[in-house]
């Protein structure tokens, strides 16, 4: 892994990442007083609670407001990890051009996924951009590097007969590189919806995709890889757009199992 690590560090040397503008108002301070964010600390171990209300502008911007700090420093390890993912891929996954440099390779990935990703979430990656001043080019960066840099991720599900206190449980192993530090900002985020299910993520600071999470409903979701095949495009709905689908919508794993069912024309 020496190599892998060497390569990871010059690729975030070669980081020039456009700037962004936070925007402040007093309405805009309002709609912050409406989420909250608690932080607990585990024996150093540090952990967010954040709790969002509103619009999809609004609370992608109540989070970036209140985890400012944390967001630009995820975003600019995760999208070196993304340009150190796009250099070990061949030539023939996920039909990326290139000759382009990695960024612009990234970004043309975006392009192809934007299509599929719904208005919804393009308006909190907005606010989202607009609480943290992180550019909002940046933050569809980040959220399109899942899709180039699939892993053999692992879930484990034990029912009720094989655990202590006879409940369901979930373990989820995020099999991402260690240097993409997204351990480093652990983040619950709760989605209090005026429409659908209430849900978690269960995931890092500056980050709105779904790899795992839990609805009101008693519903849990996490995904896994089969890894990156050869040939294989990314012209459709972003898994980690489609597992929040789920969790805002579904009830059952029936009703998840037809919500993930996309027509081929829609896959990733």
């Amino acid at each position: 892994f020496e190599n892998a690590y060497l390569e990871f560090n010059v690729s975030l040397n070669e980081l020039k990442l456009p700037e962004g503008k936070q925007i402040r108002s007093s309405k805009l301070d309002d709609i912050v007083k409406k989420a909250s964010l608690e932080k607990l600390d585990y024996d150093g171990r540090k952990l967010n609670i954040l709790n969002l209300r509103g619009t999809p502008y609004e609370m992608g911007y109540q989070h970036g407001r209140l985890l400012e700090k944390e967001i630009k420093e995820f975003v600019n390890y995760f999208v070196g990890f993304g340009i150190f993912a796009v250099k070990q891929a061949p030539a023939s996954f996920f039909d990326l051009n290139v000759d382009l440099p990695p960024l612009k390779q990234i970004g043309g990935a975006y392009k192809k996924l934007e299509p599929f990703i719904s208005e919804e979430y393009k308006e909190e990656m907005r606010g989202l951009a607009d609480g943290s001043g992180v550019n909002l080019e940046v933050i569809q960066l980040a959220h399109t590097i899942p899709a180039i840099s699939e892993n053999t991720c692992s879930n484990i599900v034990l029912p009720p007969k094989l655990t202590n206190n006879n409940h369901t449980l979930q373990v989820r192993i995020l099999d991402w590189f260690l240097k993409a530090k997204v351990q480093k900002f652990p983040t619950v985020i709760i989605y209090h919806n005026n429409k659908g299910n209430d849900y978690a993520l269960f995931g890092s600071a500056g980050f709105i995709g779904c790899t795992t999470g839990l609805n009101d409903q008693g519903l849990g979701v996490g995904e896994m890889s089969g890894g990156t095949q050869e040939n294989e495009l990314i012209k459709g709905k972003p898994m980690i757009f489609l597992l929040r689908d789920i969790l805002k919508n579904d009830s059952n794993v029936e009703e998840a199992v037809k919500t993930a069912k996309l027509p081929k024309e829609q896959r990733t």
